[in-house]
């Protein structure tokens, strides 16, 4: 082990050491950031991954927990889950629960299905059927706002569907059962690569960073935040980014944000 990795492992807290392991939430369902292994169910992408990699790096063994994105604050705030790695937006209210390590950059983009047969645009899909996962940042906060808009314009509002993740919202983009999808950029981009039956129009946002959440007071902020700096600057962070066609994404810092 080296200086650094055991200053990380040092500065953890006793009752995680005596413990030994690691819980950590992510939504199912949004590859290639983290879905079910078809075989084994075993969670897998890119979040996956880096949780891994950062239990490694602090000497404890990662437990992995499926959660949607309305479950993991209120498991988090009960002490099921010690973090979350689940390309959550740095939000006001998710601050209140939590404190965020950020780790790669992520905007809200726009799906259809092929020929766009709505003829929808990023500028303008009012009075359309559109698809996002439960408790997501396109549900809470792109979505409320985009229809606002319309409706102020007077145009008709926006009509959300709600998906326990992506992935049932792009079966259900291709099915036609919804006119486009609102998802988070590397989840959009990488079903378009996969999927035929769908096309990609374009950021409804600016993006930001999105980061690792912490349970507040628990000791565990400034590990994380350690650990995801040695993986940034170690190289297997940029790896990891490369095998799921990320790299455009990639951060230099582990910045922390809190409340």
């Amino acid at each position: 082990m080296n200086e650094q990795v055991q200053q990380i492992h040092d500065a953890l807290p006793e009752e995680i050491k005596e413990r030994g392991s690691l819980n950590v939430a992510m939504s199912p369902g949004m590859a290639p950031l983290n879905y079910p292994d078809e075989a084994s169910g075993d969670l897998i992408g890119f979040n996956p991954d880096i949780a891994h990699q950062l239990g490694e790096i602090m000497g404890l063994e990662v437990k992995l927990h499926a959660a949607d994105n309305s479950q993991m604050l209120p498991g988090m705030e009960a002490g099921r889950y010690d973090i979350n790695v689940s390309n959550q937006a740095v939000t006001e209210e998710r601050l209140e629960v939590v404190d965020f390590v950020e780790y790669y950059f992520s905007d809200s983009r726009l799906a259809v299905q092929a020929g766009n047969p709505n003829d929808l645009s990023v500028d303008n899909f009012c009075g359309m059927t559109i698809g996002v996962s439960i408790g997501s940042f396109q549900q809470t906060e792109v979505l409320p706002g985009r229809s606002d808009e319309c409706e102020e314009n007077g145009e008709e509002p926006i009509t959300p569907e709600s998906f326990p993740n992506q992935q049932d919202g792009i079966f259900a983009l291709t099915s036609g059962r919804i006119d486009g999808l609102a998802g988070d950029g590397p989840v959009i981009l990488y079903a378009v690569d996969q999927e035929s039956g769908i096309e990609e129009l374009g950021s409804l946002t600016s993006g930001s960073n999105l980061g690792i959440g912490v349970t507040k007071d628990s000791g565990l902020l400034d590990p994380v935040q350690m650990a995801m700096q040695e993986l940034m600057d170690n190289g297997n962070y940029a790896s990891t980014l490369d095998q799921y066609g990320m790299s455009d994404v990639s951060l230099d810092e582990a910045k922390v944000q809190t409340e």
